[in-house]
């Protein structure tokens, strides 16, 4: 089990990292408290689409459960975020189930991993970043993924329904983004 650290310097994504630090320890809380435990169970449900030994990144880690999940079933997990204590967070996660991965606190701009991937996962992180920015982190994601592999990303979704339920979707997408973005953790934007 390795810990990598690639420096960047960017003050940007310093603030960021040390915005998520603060609060890598509440952080699997509040998202089941403000889903009601629906953004885990997508993040899981992605496990099914692995095989054993199949090389899986999983960028913007956070707490890493579904990360976790991906190694019980034999994938090779390298779970990578800006922010050293999520990434402590997920590395213990893997040590006190047992199980090994690769930990990298890292800029995925600034990543290059040994070989393609066979798997690129991105849940609920792309919506951090303004779209200009998005755009060039989603084309360097799938820049990472070997021919014929798989990119998956779990993320907000515009309002379906009728119009009460649009409305219950912007409220609570409204209430998710504001606080976040007032902390410094995600840019101000709709739903891509």
């Amino acid at each position: 089990m390795s810990v990598t650290s690639i420096p960047n310097g960017k003050s940007k994504e310093e603030t960021i990292a040390r915005g998520y630090d603060d609060v890598a320890s509440i952080y699997e809380r509040t998202t089941d408290l403000f889903t009601g435990g629906q953004n885990l169970v997508c993040r899981l449900s992605q496990v099914e689409e692995f095989k054993p030994g199949e090389r899986v990144l999983y960028v913007g880690v956070g707490p890493g459960e579904d990360a976790l999940a991906a190694a019980q079933r034999q994938a090779r997990v390298t779970c990578l975020d800006l922010s050293p204590g999520m990434v402590e967070r997920v590395r213990q996660r893997f040590v006190s189930a047992g199980q090994s991965g690769e930990f990298v606190c890292a800029n995925i701009m600034d990543y290059t991993p040994d070989e393609p991937c066979d798997v690129v996962v991105a849940n609920f992180c792309l919506n951090v970043f303004s779209r200009p920015v998005m755009e060039q982190v989603l084309a360097r994601l799938a820049s990472l993924v070997r021919a014929e592999g798989k990119l998956l990303i779990a993320d907000f979704a515009p309002a379906q329904g009728n119009i009460l339920q649009r409305a219950q979707h912007h409220l609570y997408y409204v209430t998710t983004l504001v606080p976040h973005w007032l902390t410094g953790l995600c840019a101000l934007h709709p739903i891509y």
